[in-house]
């Protein structure tokens, strides 16, 4: 199809996009785009994400659906410069995914019975299982060192870390000793620490006294 009939097109599907992107990343397509890696837009990938978040906050349908998009744009993207590289393809992330799911999900896929209070106790094992967690140390080091601290630290409480002592003075470990505590004490709370910290963000912004 002629670029200008493609662009021309009343709607786009997902195998489109894919077009389109290899059509950005062709040799005679977009210079910006050719010269894109997975690491030079690797922020970009971040900073879609948390806007999908704002729009899923905001309950802003026009906006979750356009970041929703951007977020795709940012997989299709991805995906085609590792099938440049002979990598990998969309459809290996497709059937991986598909895979995966299936596997955690016995009682779905499965005449395995799972009590719904179970499942995600169940989805736990399967995947400690999967990633061959033995111990602990294990779970916690399968955590992305890439999520932000404070999510990082959740994710720590919830495998079970406990606060460890701190051997020397350091004011860095002993401030991250104190907000990993807070943590906890969220977790136990059910509470959302991130969602708690922007709470009172929010709350003061509002009543900045200061602000002109």
């Amino acid at each position: 199809m002629e670029k200008r009939e493609f662009a021309e097109k009343k709607h786009f599907d997902f195998s489109d996009l894919m077009e389109l992107v290899a059509l950005l990343r062709a040799p005679d397509g977009c210079p910006w785009d050719r010269e894109q890696t997975h690491e030079s837009i690797r922020n970009n990938f971040v900073e879609e994400a948390y806007e999908v978040c704002e729009g899923i906050d905001t309950k802003n349908d026009k906006l979750l659906c356009e970041e929703l998009g951007d977020v795709l744009l940012q997989i299709v993207f991805h995906t085609s410069i590792a099938s440049e590289e002979k990598r990998f393809e969309m459809s290996d992330v497709t059937d991986g995914i598909c895979r995966k799911m299936i596997r955690r999900h016995p009682h779905i896929f499965s005449e395995k019975e799972i009590s719904e209070k179970d499942i995600q106790k169940n989805w736990d094992e399967i995947k400690k299982q999967e990633k061959g967690e033995r111990t602990l140390a294990d779970t916690l080091a399968r955590v992305s060192s890439a999520l932000p601290a404070l999510k990082r630290a959740e994710k720590f409480v919830e495998k079970g870390a406990e606060p460890t002592a701190i051997p020397y003075a350091d004011p860095l470990l002993e401030k991250g000793e104190a907000l990993f505590q807070i943590v906890r004490e969220c977790i136990k709370e059910e509470l959302d620490p991130e969602q708690a910290l922007n709470a009172y963000l929010k709350h003061l912004l509002k009543n900045c006294t200061n602000c002109e």
